[in-house]
Protein backbone atom coordinates (compact mmCIF):
# COMPACT_ATOMS: atom_id res chain seq x y z
CA UNK A 1 0.00 0.00 0.00
CA UNK A 2 2.68 2.33 1.20
CA UNK A 3 5.25 1.58 -2.26
CA UNK A 4 2.30 2.62 -4.22
CA UNK A 5 1.09 5.74 -2.67
CA UNK A 6 4.33 7.13 -2.75
CA UNK A 7 5.21 6.15 -6.19
CA UNK A 8 1.87 8.21 -7.06
CA UNK A 9 2.81 11.55 -6.08
CA UNK A 10 4.67 13.70 -8.56
CA UNK A 11 6.80 15.80 -5.87
CA UNK A 12 7.64 12.98 -3.60
CA UNK A 13 11.26 11.99 -2.59
CA UNK A 14 10.94 8.53 -4.53
CA UNK A 15 9.82 9.99 -7.47
CA UNK A 16 12.80 13.02 -7.50
CA UNK A 17 15.45 9.58 -7.02
CA UNK A 18 13.85 7.40 -9.87
CA UNK A 19 14.28 11.24 -12.21
CA UNK A 20 17.42 11.40 -11.12
CA UNK A 21 18.63 7.47 -11.76
CA UNK A 22 17.21 7.88 -14.86
CA UNK A 23 18.63 10.62 -16.17
CA UNK A 24 21.86 8.25 -15.69
CA UNK A 25 20.37 5.74 -17.64
CA UNK A 26 19.18 3.88 -14.38
CA UNK A 27 15.90 2.17 -14.82
CA UNK A 28 14.08 0.04 -12.42
CA UNK A 29 13.62 -3.52 -13.70
CA UNK A 30 9.64 -4.34 -13.61
CA UNK A 31 10.42 -7.61 -13.77
CA UNK A 32 12.22 -7.58 -10.34
CA UNK A 33 9.30 -5.51 -8.14
CA UNK A 34 11.63 -2.57 -9.01
CA UNK A 35 14.48 -3.48 -8.11
CA UNK A 36 17.81 -2.29 -9.59
CA UNK A 37 19.47 -5.01 -11.24
CA UNK A 38 23.00 -5.35 -13.30
CA UNK A 39 24.05 -2.72 -15.42
CA UNK A 40 21.82 -0.47 -13.35
CA UNK A 41 23.94 -1.56 -10.16
CA UNK A 42 27.49 -0.80 -12.24
CA UNK A 43 25.88 2.63 -13.29
CA UNK A 44 24.73 3.63 -9.69
CA UNK A 45 28.47 2.65 -8.80
CA UNK A 46 29.98 5.16 -11.17
CA UNK A 47 27.82 8.29 -10.68
CA UNK A 48 27.37 7.97 -7.13
CA UNK A 49 28.84 10.78 -6.18
CA UNK A 50 26.90 13.06 -8.75
CA UNK A 51 23.60 11.00 -7.70
CA UNK A 52 23.59 11.18 -3.90
CA UNK A 53 25.03 14.52 -4.35
CA UNK A 54 21.64 15.29 -6.10
CA UNK A 55 19.44 13.66 -3.63
CA UNK A 56 21.09 15.47 -1.15
CA UNK A 57 20.34 19.30 -2.67
CA UNK A 58 16.68 17.84 -3.33
CA UNK A 59 16.68 16.84 0.56
CA UNK A 60 17.94 20.13 1.71
CA UNK A 61 15.64 22.09 -0.78
CA UNK A 62 12.19 20.07 0.68
CA UNK A 63 14.02 20.98 4.33
CA UNK A 64 14.35 24.36 3.62
CA UNK A 65 10.86 24.35 1.96
CA UNK A 66 9.04 23.11 4.73
CA UNK A 67 9.28 24.91 8.11
CA UNK A 68 7.42 21.94 10.06
CA UNK A 69 10.28 19.72 8.97
CA UNK A 70 12.11 18.00 12.12
CA UNK A 71 15.36 17.70 10.15
CA UNK A 72 17.68 20.64 9.73
CA UNK A 73 19.71 21.02 6.25
CA UNK A 74 22.53 19.90 8.86
CA UNK A 75 20.69 16.50 9.31
CA UNK A 76 20.90 15.86 5.63
CA UNK A 77 24.54 16.89 5.45
CA UNK A 78 25.54 14.69 8.37
CA UNK A 79 23.50 11.58 6.95
CA UNK A 80 24.52 12.28 3.14
CA UNK A 81 28.03 12.20 4.99
CA UNK A 82 27.70 9.45 6.61
CA UNK A 83 26.17 7.06 3.76
CA UNK A 84 28.07 8.43 0.87
CA UNK A 85 29.05 5.60 -1.65
CA UNK A 86 31.60 6.77 -3.68
CA UNK A 87 34.04 4.41 -2.38
CA UNK A 88 32.51 1.05 -3.64
CA UNK A 89 34.29 1.46 -6.32
CA UNK A 90 37.57 1.18 -4.72
CA UNK A 91 36.51 -1.04 -2.25
CA UNK A 92 35.09 -3.74 -5.32
CA UNK A 93 38.67 -3.32 -6.95
CA UNK A 94 40.21 -4.47 -4.26
CA UNK A 95 38.50 -7.62 -4.19
CA UNK A 96 39.82 -8.14 -7.66
CA UNK A 97 43.32 -7.70 -6.85
CA UNK A 98 45.67 -10.93 -6.33
CA UNK A 99 47.49 -8.41 -3.39
CA UNK A 100 45.78 -5.47 -2.03
CA UNK A 101 48.36 -4.72 0.07
CA UNK A 102 50.76 -3.17 -2.86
Amino acid sequence: MFEKNRKQLDDSIYTFVDKILINHGIIRAAYHGGDITGGGILAIMDSAHEILTGIKGHLISCVNENPSCSYTEDDVTNIYNDHELTLWDDALSVVQKLDPSV
